[in-house]
């Protein structure tokens, strides 16, 4: 699937990596929240806290999910942060869109 494509059929396992501002930190409980309300199917933490990957066994080619993530902010200043991403699980390589702040 090209980049930017919206497909009408269904999609396996997808995920979206969520890349922590450098300035902020993750609220686990809050992410375990996402989960028990199904709003995701699973989630991970990872690179030192830096991303938070969310899965979805499965969703409709044309479906819209918002998510609002709760973080926490460590310190003030200026953060760092780089962009997000979401792509069908066993295709990385090929991002069916990308995620702007």
């Amino acid at each position: 699937m090209a980049p930017g494509v919206i497909t009408t059929g269904g999609l396996g396992m997808t995920v979206a990596i969520l890349r922590v501002p450098s300035c902020l930190t993750v609220d686990f409980n809050y992410l375990t929240a996402l989960r028990n309300n199904r709003l995701i199917d699973y989630f991970e933490v990872r690179n030192a806290n830096s991303e938070i990957a969310f899965y979805w066994r499965q969703m409709q080619g044309n479906q819209t999910i918002n998510l609002n993530v709760n973080l926490v902010q460590t310190f003030s200043g200026s953060c760092i942060q780089k962009p997000h991403n979401a792509y069908p699980y066993y295709n990385n390589d090929a991002p069916v869109w990308i995620v702007s702040q």
